[in-house]
């Protein structure tokens, strides 16, 4: 049987206001790819958010992976998203290792998973956060979020019993949190 650490890490960067000095030091933290993904935004806030991000995903993996940030390759895989890159001590280990990040608004969401000794399923999460603003408009709410699901998620957001008015809700409620 395997043992499954996982791990959910919100960071709120509304009050995190760093200055030039501050914020060239944390950057400087990040390998030269990282850091031109984070300058690609234009905006200060969303660079920030992007910041926050990859340091969580940095701090995560050294802790539960035990090794220093120079030895820690992050990646991206065919689908854009980030990959932490398995080294022949992790094989060795017989470690799957999955995160993800999602940042909007003033929010940073992080979710690591760690599994030790089952390599026989692959180890793939996700997390997705979005700031939403109260709307007397379901439907404007869900239209605005069309991307976000898979036909097969729609499918069942217009087939359940209360359908576009239960989604909302839950949207609603997990924002408030």
């Amino acid at each position: 049987m395997a043992k499954v650490v996982l791990d959910q890490w919100l960071f709120c960067t509304a009050d995190w206001h760093l200055d030039e000095q501050q914020f060239n030091t944390l950057i400087a933290l990040l390998p030269p790819d990282e850091v031109r993904h984070v300058l690609r935004f234009r905006r200060r806030h969303d660079q920030l958010r992007s910041l926050a991000g990859r340091l969580l995903a940095r701090c995560w993996l050294a802790q539960h992976l035990r090794k220093a940030w120079s030895h820690i390759v992050i990646a991206r895989g065919p689908d854009g998203k980030p990959r932490y890159q398995l080294d022949a001590c992790d094989a060795e280990a017989k470690r799957q290792v999955d995160f993800n990040i999602s940042h909007d608004g003033n929010w940073v969401a992080f979710v690591g998973a760690l599994s030790v000794a089952d390599l026989s399923t692959s180890l793939q999460i996700g997390v997705d956060v979005v700031e939403t603003v109260e709307t007397e408009d379901p439907e404007m709410l869900l239209a605005s979020l069309r991307d976000q699901f898979s036909p097969a998620e729609w499918a069942g957001i217009h087939g359940s019993v209360n359908g576009v008015q239960d989604v909302v809700r839950r949207i609603q409620l997990a924002s408030t949190r």
